[in-house]
């Protein structure tokens, strides 16, 4: 006897970016603007401002930091290091790690949500700029045959101007300007480096986009092991939000909850709830204490067995 398969038990099969027959599911998110968002935006444009900036600020006559692999000498804030000083390097990075480590486990997906490069610059510079070329998700779609171009081309421009601006990091703004000034074929080795760094920047933010978090960033791969059921996350579960209500109505802030029968006290899946949801957390994940899963605007989280109780910090994701 064939068994059927419900469809949100089939979803877990796959990737988030994945439909079941395994071909691309592109996933357009709608801006949820809140007082998370605007501070996660001008926290985001501050470390591109601080990222462009680091290679023209100079602290006793170097730079704030730059890594010269050429002539093995790295300067960080004033501070010269050679190949013998590996030992602080490596103490450093083991630090930088340790750090992000602790902030998983103590607060959830921070780094993820507010501190990544690949969140800062994916929704907050390459999405604003495709909603505004062909508009936001749910909304009515901009027409022009020149959109899509234009598009592309203030892509190609950021790329281009992201990947001057990391070779600053290895050579010196001085250096860099004078590259620019002159002829590629002076000096091809750096012009492929920066050719290749376009590129690289294109495919990610322009096609890989979010399976660069689910599938390439080994960080993500390892927060399974760094949760703990006290650690903040926001997600959504289809097993406690299926099958949802034909007229779902939230109430004073409240994501709707089923009242009676067996699926009472679960969350109704809302087509705003999931275009909401971030890259990162659109995978479905259970809570292990019966509650139904967290949102932002939850002011008290109604277990799975109708009983109420006041829901934790919500997440600053």
């Amino acid at each position: 006897m064939s068994t059927t398969t419900e469809p949100h038990e089939t979803d877990l099969s796959v990737l988030s970016t994945l439909n079941a027959d395994g071909s691309r599911r592109w996933i357009k998110p709608k801006p949820s603007r809140g007082r998370f968002w605007k501070r996660r935006r001008v926290l985001a444009y501050a470390l591109i401002a601080l990222f462009t900036l680091i290679p023209y600020i100079k602290i006793g006559g170097r730079p704030m930091v730059q890594l010269d692999i050429g002539r093995r000498v790295f300067s960080l804030f004033g501070s010269v290091f050679f190949p013998t000083d590996t030992v602080i390097l490596a103490l450093l990075v083991v630090s930088f790690f340790v750090f992000i480590f602790l902030l998983t486990a103590l607060f959830g997906r921070v780094w993820c949500g507010w501190g990544c490069p690949q969140t800062v610059y994916m929704e907050f510079l390459f999405r604003p700029i495709e909603r505004l070329f062909e508009g936001e998700p749910g909304k009515k779609v901009r027409k022009g045959a020149w959109r899509k171009p234009a598009k592309w081309a203030t892509y190609l421009v950021l790329c281009i101007y992201l990947a001057h601006t990391f070779l600053a990091y290895f050579v010196g703004v001085d250096q860099l300007r004078l590259w620019i000034t002159r002829s590629p074929f002076d000096h091809p080795a750096p012009f492929l480096v920066m050719a290749v760094t376009t590129g690289l920047m294109m495919f990610d933010f322009c096609f890989f986009r979010e399976q660069t978090c689910l599938v390439a960033c080994p960080y993500g791969r390892l927060q399974s092991v760094l949760l703990d059921r006290n650690s903040l996350i926001v997600t959504y579960d289809p097993t406690r939000g299926e099958p949802a209500a034909k007229k779902p109505q939230a109430r004073r802030g409240r994501l709707p909850c089923c009242r009676r029968g067996p699926q009472a006290g679960r969350l109704h899946r809302l087509p705003q709830v999931r275009h909401h949801l971030p890259d990162g957390h659109r995978h479905p994940q259970r809570t292990p204490d019966g509650v139904c899963p967290l949102h932002p605007v939850h002011r008290r989280l109604r277990r799975c067995d109708g009983q109420d109780r006041p829901a934790p910090r919500a997440d600053p994701l």
